[in-house]
C-alpha cells in the first residue's frame, strides 16, 4: 500500500503515467492499479480523465465534487 500512495502522489496530475508506473512494481499489479487510479482521478477528476483518453469521442462521466476534494486531500497530505 505505501509504494501505491507513493507512486499516486509522485503523478498526482497524469492519469496516464501513474498507473503505469505503479505496473512497473510487478505484485498484484491490477490491484495497485485500480487504487492508484483511483487516488490519482479523484485528485485530477473529469480533467485528467479527458487529458488521458476521454476526449477521443468517448464519454465521461461529470466529476463527483466530494472525490475531486477527497483526491486532492490525500495528495497534499501525503507530499
Amino acid at each position: 500500500m505505501p509504494f501505491v500512495v507513493r507512486t499516486a502522489v509522485r503523478h498526482h496530475e497524469d492519469l496516464t503515467a501513474a498507473p503505469w508506473s505503479t505496473a512497473e512494481g510487478l505484485g498484484d499489479v491490477d490491484t495497485a492499479c485500480a487504487i492508484t487510479g483511483g487516488i490519482v482521478g479523484a485528485a485530477t477528476g473529469v480533467h485528467g480523465a479527458r487529458a488521458s483518453g476521454c476526449s477521443a469521442g468517448r464519454q465521461c462521466p461529470a466529476a463527483e465534487p466530494s472525490l475531486v476534494n477527497l483526491g486532492s486531500s490525500i495528495t497534499l497530505s501525503i507530499e
